[in-house]
């Protein structure tokens, strides 16, 4: 019979958390299934995903930083102004 690991034990084994490795499990990226609840994946797979995940570039390629702000000038009376003349500006 072939051992089976769980999330739990694939964390320890590999060194991330239980979570990233369930998230791992229902994408698909690590071979797996759902017995009784709890996901179960073999040793074998384990190291076929560990071995797929070393030819991926070390870093994200061109991550989109934060879209900027469109700059609105706040008017003499502050926020609350500026909030009021645009609900009226809406209306």
């Amino acid at each position: 019979m072939t051992s089976l690991l769980d999330a739990d034990q694939v964390a320890d084994i590999v060194g991330l958390s239980p979570f990233t490795i369930r998230r791992a499990l229902r994408s698909g990226e690590l071979a797996g299934s759902k017995i009784r609840g709890r996901w179960r994946t073999t040793p074998a797979a384990v190291a076929a995903w560990i071995d797929a995940c070393r030819h991926l570039p070390a870093t994200p390629a061109a991550v989109p930083g934060p879209r900027p702000r469109a700059h609105r000038p706040v008017p003499a009376g502050g926020f609350r102004q500026l909030a009021r003349a645009e609900r009226r500006e809406a209306s």
